[in-house]
């Protein structure tokens, strides 16, 4: 190798606009129609890398085996005491082995090492490199989005280190996939996003403005009004959702782009639609910093800069276009039979081209770092990116801007256009204004959705319908109470609830699939954590309400619950808190959960338990004692006995039969001689825990002429009568034979109060104490909602 032949080939990576604009006029990008280039100082933003490494710590079986190789001879090698503590090694594996104890071993695996080089405003630069080059690693790391491992060496946006929150309001970061809500339509989402992120001095007409400039800047008039679309709701193309993702970046003029493959899964012309729109933004000034894994030569030629990976280290930073050929070349990697240079650039770092020099794809780092050119620009860089005591030039200075991390005089922040666009936290809005976007924008978006619309309020319609059929009774039969009527009705109120509660398992797929989108906004500094999780809670409240009131009305008024103004509209506002509580703790449910499978199995469990001990398949005093703790704190047990004890606590029904079927009091309504056996002796425990004291009560005798006479009556003296004879021992000595034939019917009470003591709810005081502990429980399932969304990182970058 010569290096100073080949270096001279190698332009400075502090070079700027200059050269990029001698290059537009030799660029087939000229062919298309692209916007000349003319760069705004103020609009880009220079990035500096020094020694930027990253280490990861992966699984044993993570590796490929040289790397497995190589993390073990580093964990055993360098002391006097290797071979022992290999040994004590192998035999924990060997015990680990025979006792199927797995061990999750792992290994620090460097993912970038000693990344430098200097990012320029105005340029267009492409990260190129085959698969695993650590492509968007990179991209993660200088955008601060990176999650996982420990990260080294310095990053400086116009000399100075800028705080993460202000990184986000000064950049946009377009992810490789489309993640957008599909029920808005193109318009509506970007001007959704222009509130979001522009500041309220901004006025709607100017922010609308704004809306129109990005999507005229990104060619998306034609479908401006189509519905973005969802995976099995057809909407826009692959192309338009790209530029739709890059318009929203756009929003706030950032000085930086970073985009993740956006040509991942388009076609050539759309791929080159794109990624032209993306050139126009760069020759308007801006940084553009795009991974790429196998541009054709058109797309290729679009970009000013190359930097070039393998393994995470630099293969090449420069020039692109045939500078960066000519570069390989020199050293020996043969060009011939290529017309894709790309193409080219990939099989040279891979490892499929050899060199005439004997070089190697594993010496491109080392080569790269020993040219002249490159140690001058490290020098150069590296005066450049201190932050302390560097000289600036002015037109740095003028495109420099103030951040939160550095000092700035008055001057700088009546300057500085963009410091007023957010706050001091990073945002645009107050917290108010942020939750009255998110409420208006999407609240109206869904309720346009016929998914959202049939899941909140149909199905609840639907299934009250269905239970109306099922215990639907004329008006002259609701009046007609029997305690096996009773009964039933103790358990239509458990099936009213049991349903209410389940019907919040339709929409948990929604909140999850909403998710990358929470993620992407949140990374964006679009809102705070507290606005997002109270926007969704009064977004479900607000579709609660014509929910309740759509199941209310047909399954109150069909049935023999009580018809009485007061009870019906506890018994909604009841419902609309019982359903409030369970979509809080689907959110809840949802929010820590790592992936659909899990929310879809947890939320139908954890519902199924609190239905199990919810008072009506078991009584508080017949669950288990390990079990009673739980019916005290289950949020459907409260529900439930609000809903009985508003139908029965304080209520009496007259049960009225003739002299001759005094057996079905202790049948539930059924005679004896109808009676096949269903009923049994839980029937008659069940009958006579519901009349009176233990079956003895004050009975009235109805007569036809003459009034009413009450009588003292004790069905365990008669236990079933068959004949009258039989039935004149349930009266008393003095009630003669007569006297019970003159009767027209025996009505005997069945106090409210009895049906609560046999389902162990005297101790629940009260409807409203019922109602105000179930509203109480709204709350914590709330926090949990929001400290799970706030502290919980399923997003691992």
């Amino acid at each position: 190798m010569e290096p100073e032949h080949t270096t001279e080939d190698r332009a400075p990576a502090s070079e700027g606009g200059a050269s990029a604009g001698s290059r537009g006029s030799s660029s087939p990008a000229s062919i298309v129609a692209l916007s000349p280039k003319n760069s705004d100082p103020k609009q880009g933003i220079t990035i500096c890398l020094q020694d930027v490494s990253l280490v990861i710590e992966v699984a044993k079986r993570e590796l490929s085996g040289a790397e497995s190789q190589q993390g073990a001879a580093q964990t055993s090698s360098g002391s006097v005491g290797s071979s022992l503590s290999q040994s004590v090694s192998h035999s924990k594996e060997w015990i680990a082995k025979r006792c199927c104890i797995t061990r999750r071993v792992t290994f620090k695996k460097r993912v970038l090492q000693s990344v430098c080089g200097e990012i320029a405003a105005g340029d267009m630069y492409a990260l190129l490199g085959p698969s695993g080059a650590g492509k968007t690693t990179l991209l993660d790391v200088i955008s601060r989005r990176k999650t996982v491992g420990d990260i080294s060496g310095r990053i400086l946006f116009d000399g100075k280190k800028v705080s993460k929150q202000r990184l986000k309001t000064e950049t946009a970061y377009i992810q490789q996939q489309d993640v957008l809500l599909g029920y808005f339509t193109v318009s509506e989402y970007i001007l959704f996003h222009a509130f979001l992120k522009l500041p309220e001095w901004i006025t709607p007409e100017q922010k609308r403005g704004r809306c129109d400039y990005a999507i005229e800047k990104l060619g998306l008039q034609k479908c401006r009004h189509l519905r973005i679309g969802e995976p099995l709701r057809r909407g826009v193309s692959g192309g338009e959702r790209k530029r739709v993702c890059i318009a929203l970046g756009l929003l706030t003029e950032p000085k930086c782009l970073f985009l993740d493959e956006p040509t991942s899964g388009l076609d050539s012309h759309i791929s080159m639609e794109v990624m032209r729109t993306v050139k126009n933004l760069s020759n308007d000034g801006r940084t553009i910093i795009c991974t790429i894994h196998q541009p054709s030569q058109a797309i290729y030629k679009l970009f000013d800069r190359l930097i070039l990976l393998r393994n995470g280290t630099v293969a090449y930073w420069g020039k692109g276009g045939d500078v960066a050929e000519t570069f390989f070349a020199n050293l020996g990697f043969a060009t011939d039979g290529y017309d894709n240079t790309a193409e080219y650039l990939l099989d040279v770092v891979s490892g499929a081209l050899k060199s005439s020099q004997d070089h190697t794809s594993e010496d491109l780092s080392n080569l790269f770092g020993m040219t002249s050119r490159c140690s001058l620009e490290l020098q150069h860089h590296e005066r450049e990116c201190k932050e302390d005591g560097v000289p600036v030039s002015p037109s740095q200075v003028s495109r420099r801007q103030f951040y939160p991390d550095t000092e700035a005089t008055e001057d700088t922040v009546r300057d500085s256009s963009r410091l007023i666009y957010h706050s001091t936290e990073g945002y645009a809005n107050n917290p108010f204004r942020e939750l009255w976007i998110l409420i208006a924008f999407k609240a109206r978006s869904h309720f346009k959705d016929p998914h959202f619309i049939g899941t909140r309020m149909l199905c609840p319609l639907i299934f009250s319908l269905i239970l109306s059929s099922f215990w639907g009774t004329t008006i002259e039969a609701a009046n007609d109470v029997s305690t096996g009527q009773v009964l039933e009705l103790a358990g239509l109120l458990f099936i009213i609830v049991g349903t209410n509660a389940f019907m919040t398992t339709f929409f948990v797929p929604a909140i999850m699939d909403e998710r990358p989108v929470f993620v992407k906004e949140r990374h964006d500094a679009c809102y705070r954590v507290s606005s997002y999780v109270l926007h969704k809670v009064l977004i479900e409240a607000l579709a609660n309400i014509p929910g309740v009131i759509l199941f209310s009305i047909p399954i109150y008024f069909a049935t023999p619950l009580m018809k009485r103004a007061g009870l019906f509209f506890f018994f909604m506002l009841t419902l609309f808190t019982l359903n409030l509580c369970s979509s809080m703790l689907a959110l809840a449910v949802a929010s820590i959960s790592p992936n659909m499978e899990v929310a879809g199995a947890l939320v139908p469990a954890i519902l199924s338990l609190c239905a199990l001990a919810g008072g009506f398949l078991k009584s508080f005093s017949s669950l288990p004692v390990w079990w009673r703790w739980f019916n005290v704190v289950d949020f459907i047990a409260w529900g439930y006995s609000a809903l009985m004890m508003n139908q029965y606590q304080g209520k009496v029904w007259w049960y009225c039969l003739p002299p001759l079927e005094l057996s079905s009091f202790l049948s539930g309504g059924v005679s004896g001689s109808q009676d096949s056996g269903g009923g049994g002796s839980s029937d008659l425990g069940g009958a006579l825990s519901l009349l009176g004291d233990g079956g003895s009560f004050e009975a009235k005798c109805m007569h036809t002429t003459q009034p009413t006479q009450f009588v003292q009556l004790d069905l365990q003296q008669c236990m079933l009568p068959v004949a009258i004879e039989v039935a004149q021992s349930c009266f008393p000595m003095d009630f003669q034979i007569t006297q019970i034939l003159s009767c027209k019917e025996i009505c005997a009470p069945i106090e409210g109060d009895a049906v609560l003591k046999y389902f162990s709810m005297e101790w629940r005081y009260n409807r409203w104490v019922s109602l105000a502990i179930l509203a109480g429980q709204v709350p914590v399932f709330f926090f949990i909602f929001y400290f799970a969304t706030r502290f919980m990182k399923h997003e691992s970058r």
